[in-house]
């Protein structure tokens, strides 16, 4: 390719292969991907200064790339709050280094969000071809504020979790029963604290792995055991309440009450056994005696009563219900004066009372009445029952009947004792009304409860409804006239009105009378105050809804069944798990009208395993499947519900939602794990003490010292010092710092195992200075080379002066030499230059002066012509003499650094050498933008590029390539022009590409070698620039980076 401006073009024109265009894009893209990525990105130079940051790194450290750009790193912390230095930065230790430096973390202040922000960094170096240093570095860094956040969290969440399993722990340790749980080969799993107890060991870790066999001193014993419990696994079903006979060691019976519940594994199959046991043998032998005495009182022809303290009925025996006509189910729960006839006096109950209060026994007759209404006559004895602490806490009466003795000598006085009775101490108020509804008869009790007297009762036209609550007189109206016309009325519960304008509520009962002939002669109606059992019930249902709002507001999910696993009830988080609005919508349902069937069935199982081994299923877990598809997981717990007689009438089931624990728990372990990594791989040894007792080190650790953990665990730091009283004053000295929060940093000698002493750093910080018990954290470096250096560093000191200024002499010398000697090569270079381009007008001279020579003999030569030939002749001298000018000014430097166009400055050199190249068909491109501005010495620049285009033209006509080209591009980023030389000459082989720019080293039959060393020169230290060669695609490819101003900062500077 001709040069751009033979073809009329600008000098800096662009053209691009397509090998090129590809690798701009590639850069595009690259530069595109850099801005875009979401990680902190930043190049810093070999000094350790920032030359570029993408968004993202400005936007995490809260800097913009102005106020970063060159500066060395940033202002950072340590994790413990401590300055984060410097030349500890990861990019100045990977810069020092060479080496990768990963996973380091700091902390950094975010000035625009006024608040510290938590980065991990890595730092990778980058090196030139041929270098062992780095050029530069390149860092990556993320914000893990959150991240830290979360584990601070997740430490804390796994801390309430080992305090709830010790808790749970310590429940299954202190529960009575004896809990054992084997394998399915039979060998015990574990057991709780009570079985360990009762087996004779000392913990229930002792059980684990042993069979029956290893138990029983009996082996029979132990071989019917393990053959029982193998059954029971082979057949799969629970066996509850199993009563079994065990003899003792020394020959008595006990009596089991064992219960055998199979584990299913999930699937299904069986893997192992639950075995629940209590000695019954006392109970048993009670149940014998109690079996005893009840056939002796069942048996017994006497009636016997026995009720509590405030005379409620608790027993009557057969003999009582022959005598009385009463089933046991009529009069218990009721008090002994509904047997009373009236006929007793009170008197006679008073002694009974005064005897039998003071712990004596009563005995005496009373007349009392059956069912049926007949009197009946009992010679009663009535004794008090003590309980274990001396005091009453039931009466007993034991009853002959001899109704037939008194029957005689009581049968004209009967019916006048029967209504004195009725009248006068009736607890009830009682009333006999004619069938018209005439008030007929009322007794005194309807003064005590209303405070109406009975002759204002008899007064009322319209009785009883001025003593009946206006809200009710309507319904009990309708009552009223059933039991006018002689109909039995049901019990009737109202409210009353006493006197003063108060109500209380009263049970009201109908009874029809009839004469012998059966006519109907009214009714008698009797109201009992219900006032206090109304009462009762409300404040049950009030405690029904106290109960049922602090089920709602508590966080856990608890509802309960019945024995069919029919739903019953639930609370408000059970509810609403389940997108039910209420417990309407729940109860009467199953499993199997809520839930996909598979987890119905799971729910169905549980239920049954609970209520028919009548034993709770604590602490599992539940894997649950919501109508969206979303799986939770949930700690359930699952108890039987029991009557007051002991009974299971049900399951009560509580569960917690414990799918965000499990998450947890799973990034718990996924950190721990990925900070055990981060700790075993970092470069400083890591060391957890307590008591200066080693707990944990890391690998570093064990590398630096030759110890492993196994053989440091709970020993003394001691082993690393090399002697005991170094030992102790480290610790005096450690202590005071640590106990006040300080960290305690220290550079010493210590010792490895191998008995080697070097030299070592030590920092250290309590875990908390309040309580030094919970030990300290301490970070060692081995500086065993650091050391050394510095004291070479020391040696060198001493003699540094006389050094110095001995090898500025030589260099200064050396650099004289190979000066002048660059002079020469390249004025025999320039020589050699301007013989070509002097070649052209010198053969135009010597036909100038063929023609005048010709027309002279032919006698042609005029005034015309040779003023013609002369004006020919000077225009060619002229052109040498520019020449002879362009070569003066390259060997004629400036001493002040001027402004000049990086394009023309390029276009001056080629003119220079254009005329060699053009003779060789070498074809020169220049591309790059035009308006490239630098302060410097263009001459410099010139020099530079003689060299380079010198050496491209010896390698092309060496090589002898198809098409021989040199391309010279040119980029600028503002703060740096970049010049690419490049030929396609195929290069050089890698031992000459690593000394290319060694002086004296050259490849050439005459050459000297110091061309490029000096090109190398004038870029780095006259210019403050970079050149760097590689060898490209087709050949040699140079590049040179020239700051724009480097110049104007050393104005002063000259050649």
């Amino acid at each position: 390719m001709e040069h751009a401006s033979q073809e009329g073009q600008s000098p800096c024109s662009s053209t691009f292969s397509a090998d090129e265009a590809a690798l701009l894009g590639r850069c595009a893209r690259f530069y595109r991907l850099f801005d875009a990525m979401a990680q902190g990105m930043v190049y810093q130079d070999s000094e350790g200064r920032i030359i570029s940051a993408n968004p993202a790194a400005q936007r995490i450290l809260g800097l913009t790339l102005d106020s970063m750009v060159g500066h060395a790193s940033w202002e950072s912390i340590r994790e413990d709050g401590s300055p984060f230095p410097g030349e500890e930065h990861p990019a100045m230790v990977a810069l020092r280094t060479g080496k990768n430096v990963t996973g380091v973390t700091m902390g950094v202040f975010h000035a625009p969000l006024n608040q510290h922000r938590w980065i991990q960094v890595d730092a990778f170096p980058s090196f030139l071809p041929g270098d062992n240093l780095p050029h530069e570095v390149f860092s990556t860094f993320t914000d893990i504020t959150e991240r830290k956040k979360d584990e601070a969290a997740l430490r804390e969440s796994q801390k309430k979790l080992e305090e709830k399993d010790a808790f749970l722990q310590h429940v299954l340790d202190n529960i009575p029963q004896h809990l054992f749980w084997k394998d399915r080969r039979g060998a015990f799993r574990g057991c709780n604290r009570a079985g360990a107890t009762a087996t004779g060991l000392t913990s229930p870790e002792e059980i684990v792995a042993k069979t029956d066999h290893d138990l029983y001193r009996n082996p029979q014993d132990g071989d019917y055991f393990f053959r029982l419990d193998l059954d029971a696994m082979e057949k799969g079903i629970p066996q509850f309440h199993n009563a079994v006979r065990k003899q003792q060691p020394d020959g008595k019976l006990a009596w089991l009450d064992i219960t055998k519940i199979p584990f299913r594994d999930e699937s299904g199959n069986v893997d192992g056994l639950l075995i629940c046991y209590e000695d019954q043998t006392h109970f048993t032998q009670i149940e014998d005696k109690l079996r005893i005495f009840t056939q002796a009182i069942e048996q017994s022809s006497n009636a016997i009563l026995i009720t509590d303290l405030q005379g409620v009925i608790e027993y009557v025996n057969p003999c009582f219900c022959r005598t009385y006509g009463y089933a046991a189910g009529e009069v218990l729960g009721n008090q002994p004066n509904l047997l009373k006839s009236g006929n007793t006096p009170p008197e006679e109950y008073a002694r009974m009372w005064e005897s039998i209060l003071a712990g004596q026994s009563w005995q005496g007759e009373l007349q009392n009445r059956r069912k049926d209404g007949s009197l009946v006559w009992v010679s009663a004895t009535l004794s008090p029952l003590l309980g274990p602490d001396g005091n009453i806490t039931h009466f007993l009466s034991i009853e002959d009947d001899i109704t037939e003795r008194k029957l005689a000598a009581t049968a004209l006085k009967e019916n006048e004792e029967r209504f004195r009775a009725i009248a006068n101490y009736t607890y009830n108020w009682e009333n006999w009304i004619d069938p018209d509804g005439k008030l007929l008869w009322i007794n005194p009790a309807v003064e005590r409860m209303t405070g109406f007297t009975p002759e204002e009762c008899y007064a009322m036209t319209d009785y009883p409804f001025p003593l009946i609550h206006p809200d009710d007189r309507d319904r009990l109206a309708c009552h009223f006239s059933s039991a006018v016309t002689g109909q039995n009325g049901d019990d009737v519960e109202t409210r009353f009105l006493r006197k003063d304008g108060s109500d209380f509520y009263g049970s009201v009962s109908w009874l029809p009378i009839y004469d012998e002939q059966g006519r109907y002669l009214g009714h008698r109606s009797s109201v009992r105050d219900i006032t206090v059992k109304k009462q009762a019930r409300e404040d049950l249902f009030n405690a029904k809804q106290l109960v049922q709002l602090v089920l709602d507001h508590i966080p856990l999910r608890v509802f309960w069944k019945d024995l069919d696993s029919v739903y019953l009830g639930a609370n408000k988080a059970y509810l609403t798990d389940w997108g039910l609005a209420s417990s309407a919508e729940l109860k009467g349902k199953t499993d199997f009208e809520l839930h996909p069937p598979e987890l119905a069935k799971k729910f169905r199982k549980d239920d049954r395993k609970v209520i028919l081994g009548n034993q709770p299923k604590i602490n599992f877990e539940d894997k649950l499947v919501w109508d969206d598809g979303e799986i939770r997981w949930a700690q359930t717990y699952k108890v039987p519900l029991h009557n007051p007689l002991g009974k299971v009438i049900g399951v009560l089931g509580i569960y917690d939602d414990v799918t965000e624990k499990k998450r947890m728990q799973q990034r718990l372990a996924e950190t721990l794990q990925q900070m055990q990594t981060i700790l075993d791989n970092t470069q400083v040894g890591i060391a957890f003490l307590k008591d200066r007792k080693f707990i944990w080190i890391n690998h570093r650790m064990e590398d630096m010292f030759g110890y492993k953990m196994s053989q440091l665990r709970k020993k003394f730091t001691e082993v690393l010092y090399p002697t005991p009283e170094d030992y102790r004053q480290v610790g005096q000295e450690a202590y005071a710092q640590l106990v006040q929060g300080k960290p305690f940093e220290i550079e010493r000698l210590m010792r490895r195992k191998n008995g080697r002493i070097f030299w070592c750093h030590l920092r250290g910080m309590a875990v908390n200075p309040r309580d030094m018990s919970q030990g300290s954290i301490w970070a060692l470096m081995d500086i065993d080379s650091r050391k050394s250096a510095e004291q070479k560093l020391l040696d060198l000191n001493a003699t540094l002066a006389q050094q110095v200024s001995t090898e500025i002499a030589k260099g200064m010398e050396k650099e004289r030499i190979l000066v002048h000697q660059a002079r020469h090569a390249a004025m025999g270079e320039m020589i050699g230059n301007i013989a070509h381009q002097w070649r052209q007008p010198l053969s135009v001279l010597g036909l100038i002066l063929q023609n005048i020579q010709i027309d002279f003999e032919d006698r042609q030569l005029d005034g015309d012509a040779l003023s013609h030939y002369v004006a020919d002749a000077m225009n060619s001298i002229r052109q040498m003499s520019s020449t002879i000018d362009d070569f003066r000014d390259f060997f004629s430097p400036a001493r002040y650094a001027t402004a000049f166009n990086v394009c023309q400055a390029i276009q001056d050199a080629l003119n220079l050498v254009n005329a060699s190249l053009k003779n060789n068909n070498i074809a020169v491109e220049l591309s790059g933008p035009q308006d490239i501005q630098m302060i410097g010495h263009p001459n410099e620049l010139a020099q530079i590029l003689l060299n380079l285009l010198g050496n491209a033209k010896d390698a092309l006509l060496e090589k002898m390539p198809t098409h021989p080209a040199i391309k010279i591009d040119t980029t600028s980023d503002g703060r740096h022009a970049t010049i690419v030389v490049r030929d396609n000459a195929g290069g050089v082989s890698p031992e000459i590409a690593e000394k290319i720019f060694d002086p004296y080293f050259t490849t050439k039959d005459k050459g000297t070698g110091i061309g490029l060393y000096m090109v190398k020169t004038i870029v780095e230290q006259r210019m403050g620039g970079t050149i760097v060669f590689r060898n490209g695609n087709h050949g040699a490819e140079f590049t040179i980076a020239l700051p724009l101003e480097h110049a104007a900062e050393n104005e002063a500077e000259g050649p």
